[in-house]
């Protein structure tokens, strides 16, 4: 009985220091975990010891590709770049890298790869020819692509392991679901496949996407991400990067993990899905829903509907005056309503305190929620005059 007694008391202790660590490292802890999850070969990557001997080549593509309404690149390692251009003809310019255990060795293989562009149902693929099967001794191909493609092309680019800049892209035609990429062509609020005219997908590195006419989804597993000047419906997932979205026309998903999101000028209506990480949003002319773990929310010059909810977070809410107003209810559980500049009375009861009231004409609903412990906290510019009704 005692020895059991001992053994429990033992787990007691250890299951106590597990919760206290993770108190302290819980990003980091399943950060690393996510490392170690089997995602199949998009997500793989071999690390290539500093100073391996290496072999590298370069050479140039061109094709013309009339008959062709969509572009594919996947890469398993290698930066990407796509600029739309006028014609018909798609010019590669490329840089060929091979680490093996001897520079002899490297020189060897690369002489046998080669960049060639594939016709298959209507897509251009660009892909790496190379031995059916790779010598021993070889450790990893890397393959840096320019790419100069007519920009009414439909687009699939992705890099396993690299980085990716995409602009001036107005595809005419919607894409075809890759076999590669299918565990790609879903999003977390679409029961079924987007229609998409460019998929952008990248890991280990940044992205960069500019000038794009048509429905997009970007996936990013990186450092950081800059898309802006888009025209359509807007995907984005990413883990472990920050990202800025401005200048989109058109409605706007986006589920984050990690990192930071910062969205300014947005035309359309906004979805956020945010975990561990902060949201910022400036200049949005459309309803927001927006949905945060562990982050905090900051909204300036809101122009229309919102509906924020963040658990172990904060809001901060910038309400100006104007031709249009809000009819508004905000809570904080276990925190605390802090009204600036607003015609608006805070009520509390046990640890809770709110504030409702009409500001202007309460034509756009705005609810604002935080639990376990988030301020909350309204700023006006001392425009709003007519006095709330509270509750």
């Amino acid at each position: 009985m005692i020895r059991r007694t001992v053994v429990i008391a033992v787990v007691a202790v250890l299951g106590a220091m597990a919760l206290f660590d993770f108190a302290f490292h819980g990003e980091r802890v399943i950060a690393d975990f996510l490392e170690t999850l089997p995602s199949g070969s998009l997500w793989e990557g071999r690390h290539i010891a500093v100073g391996a001997p290496r072999a590298e080549g370069s050479g140039t593509l061109v094709e013309d590709v009339a008959e062709v309404n969509a572009l594919v690149l996947i890469s398993d390692r290698g930066d990407v770049s796509v600029t739309g251009v006028s014609g018909d003809q798609i010019r590669v310019d490329y840089d060929l890298t091979v680490y093996a255990e001897t520079p002899a060795l490297a020189e060897e293989y690369l002489e046998d790869l080669s960049v060639v562009a594939v016709e298959e149902e209507g897509s251009l693929r660009l892909r790496v020819r190379a031995p059916e099967v790779r010598p021993p001794g070889i450790l990893e191909v890397e393959v840096d692509y320019w790419v100069r493609a007519p920009r009414h092309l439909a687009l699939v680019a992705v890099t396993r392991e690299g980085s990716a800049e995409v602009s001036g892209l107005t595809p005419k035609t919607t894409l075809r679901p890759q076999e590669e990429i299918k565990g790609l062509w879903t999003t977390a609020y679409s029961s079924s496949m987007p229609t998409l005219h460019v998929l952008v997908s990248v890991h280990g590195g940044t992205l960069r996407v500019s000038d794009v006419d048509g429905e997009m989804l970007a996936i990013i597993r990186g450092q950081s991400a800059l898309l802006e000047d888009i025209h359509g419906p807007l995907w984005v997932q990413s883990v472990g990067a920050d990202v800025r979205l401005s200048q989109i026309t058109g409605d706007l998903w986006a589920k984050v993990l990690f990192e930071d999101l910062w969205l300014v000028d947005i035309t359309g209506e906004v979805t956020v899905e945010a975990e561990m990480a902060d949201v910022r949003a400036e200049g949005i002319d459309g309803d927001l829903d927006f949905r945060v773990l562990d982050g905090d929310v900051s909204v300036w010059g809101l122009r229309s509907g919102a509906q924020l909810e963040v658990w172990s977070g904060d809001i901060e809410v910038f309400l100006p005056s104007g031709p249009q107003g809000f009819q508004l209810s905000a809570a904080a559980e276990g925190g605390d309503v802090e009204v600036r500049a607003l015609p608006l009375e805070v009520h509390s009861r046990q640890d809770e305190e709110w504030v409702s009231g009409t500001l202007g004409d309460g034509r756009h609903s705005v609810i604002l929620r935080t639990l376990m412990g988030g301020d909350i906290i309204l700023r006006g510019d001392g425009g709003f005059v007519v006095e709330a009704v509270g509750d």
